[in-house]
């Protein structure tokens, strides 16, 4: 733990003694001049900053970090005698005051009590906002973890995904040239959305569903009538949320674990819940499925418990259902 004297400590140390510093003035006897004021001053500025700079930036530092408590406790009341002794002795040597008065167990009491009176309350100021510093930087740091991660997920794109696509291009020039300049559009308004939406954490559910649009149109290109798509009508989904590229992770799942044909398709079905987008598909395992990934529904699940306390939730019995919850645009 490091601790150091930053600029708004300064200020804060100095606007504590702006506003002490009048109700020292105030209880002196001007008629006798101001020598003694201004030297009872000193001596307050002195040993008030001194000991809550020690206490504060050295003391807690060494001790703190470690939980030794005990240990903090003895150095820092050890420090208040000393310092409050001196400064009383301090007091009196300006003052003309004898020093007898201090030649007994009580001076140690005064010695505390003098300094808990001066430098006690900025030494509370200054730890209680150094934790809140250190809370405000964990918070920061959370943050740019959280987004670190957010963009490391995000970024996680199934490297099969491109080359099959560009195979089914290939393929689609030689045999239909008009459907392969159509194809080609769609992909390419899907990676525009997965471009533009890199930064994001979330999107509009409408944006999202648009973007399934065309991820579904490259699928029934690629397998015909084998995986079909039902989209519910959603009237309000300008006002939800959703993580991008939420509808293409599911849809993708559909397609990487279940093998549908023209006689038994693979139905997939899109509605909106309560608080959530649920997707719902019938269940033709594939015999050899390719091995998962990163990429796939455990990705997702990681996504939304960066962004909040909502989870995906699965059922997997006679239907695959997945439901996706609907975030705030600010969770």
């Amino acid at each position: 733990m490091k601790i150091e004297a930053i600029k708004s400590d300064w200020y804060i140390i100095a606007l504590f003694f702006a506003i002490g510093l009048p109700v020292t003035f105030s209880g002196y006897n001007y008629g006798d001049g101001l020598t003694i004021p201004i030297w009872d001053t000193i001596v307050y500025l002195f040993f008030t900053l001194s000991l809550a700079y020690i206490i504060v930036y050295i003391l807690f530092p060494i001790f703190f970090p470690k939980k030794q408590i005990i240990k903090l406790f003895f150095w820092t009341l050890l420090l208040m005698i000393i310092f409050g002794i001196v400064e009383m002795i301090s007091y009196r040597l300006v003052d003309g005051r004898p020093l007898n008065e201090l030649m007994h167990y009580e001076a140690i009491f005064w010695a505390i009590s003098s300094s808990a009176e001066n430098a006690g309350i900025l030494i509370g100021i200054l730890l209680g906002k150094k934790f809140y510093d250190a809370q405000l930087d964990i918070q920061k740091k959370e943050k740019q973890m959280r987004d670190s991660e957010l963009r490391r997920l995000k970024s996680q794109v199934d490297p099969h995904f491109l080359f099959n696509n560009l195979n089914t291009v290939d393929a689609l020039i030689d045999s239909d040239p008009k459907v392969a300049k159509s194809y080609l559009k769609h992909l390419s308004m899907l990676y525009r959305y997965l471009i533009r939406t890199k930064d994001d954490e979330v999107v509009p559910l409408d944006d999202e569903l648009e973007f399934a649009q065309n991820y579904i149109y490259l699928i029934e290109k690629r397998f015909g009538s084998a995986y079909q798509f039902a989209i519910d009508e959603m009237s309000s989904s300008q006002h939800y949320f959703i993580p991008p590229g939420t509808l293409q992770t599911v849809l993708e799942n559909v397609v990487k674990h279940n093998s549908g044909s023209a006689v038994d398709p693979i139905h997939t079905h899109i509605e909106l819940g309560d608080d959530s987008i649920v997707v719902t598909n019938n269940k033709h395992q594939k015999q050899k499925a390719k091995p998962t990934t990163s990429t796939g529904i455990k990705n997702l699940s990681a996504r939304y418990k960066l962004l909040s306390d909502k989870l995906v939730l699965i059922s997997d019995d006679e239907k695959y259902t997945i439901s996706l919850p609907i975030l705030n645009a600010v969770e």
